[in-house]
């Protein structure tokens, strides 16, 4: 990162709070956005990921990948981000984060894409679920909303750094539900 990017993101962190839109943000970084190839995970109508790609396919972002674990959920955030945004450059991509198979399998699939992605958003995860283990035996809140993301973006490392729109971006959407659990009381004390 430049000293120009670190002094533009600390004149702009003062415009931010918790009451900010997405289309305010947006606004505000539209040249950063304009022309890159942002993959966003958990892109399905009524999420965060889905309100991301669509203020972000907004601002001429292109590819805009939505991803997610069933293709009809992803047509239809495709169907919504399109009625209002028509020239939207969009695709889809399954993922879904509770096997590592399917991440493996979508990492591949991003691997052969022409373009390289300049801005990641791992943003897709599960919370309260009832306690459940994944077909690789991990605690399935656990594997979705780390190892999955971690693995993904692991693999598809290469493809970030061929970002030639200065440097890429890996976002990982969280919440401050870690401060809960006793993983972070014994990791602290």
């Amino acid at each position: 990162m430049s000293d120009i990017e670190i002094i533009t993101i600390i004149i702009t962190a003062d415009k931010f709070n918790n009451e900010t839109t997405a289309e305010e943000a947006a606004a505000l970084f539209a040249n950063d956005i304009k022309g890159k190839a942002v993959l966003v995970t958990g892109g399905t109508l009524g999420g965060l990921g889905a309100e991301a790609a669509r203020v972000i396919a907004k601002y001429s972002a292109g590819p805009v990948i939505l991803s997610g674990r069933k293709q009809d959920a992803l047509d239809d955030s495709i169907k919504k981000i399109k009625e209002e945004t028509p020239e939207a450059k969009l695709r889809s991509l399954i993922i879904d984060l509770a096997s590592l198979e399917s991440v493996r399998h979508a990492a591949k699939v991003v691997n052969e894409y022409s373009e390289p992605i300049d801005i990641l958003i791992n943003n897709a995860a599960i919370m309260a679920s009832p306690y459940s283990t994944l077909t690789d035996g991990f605690e399935s809140q656990f594997g979705v909303n780390h190892l999955g993301p971690f693995l993904f973006t692991n693999l598809i490392l290469p493809r970030i750094l061929a970002s030639k729109t200065g440097a890429p971006r890996i976002v990982n959407v969280s919440s401050i539900g870690h401060g809960f659990g006793p993983a972070r009381r014994l990791w602290f004390q």
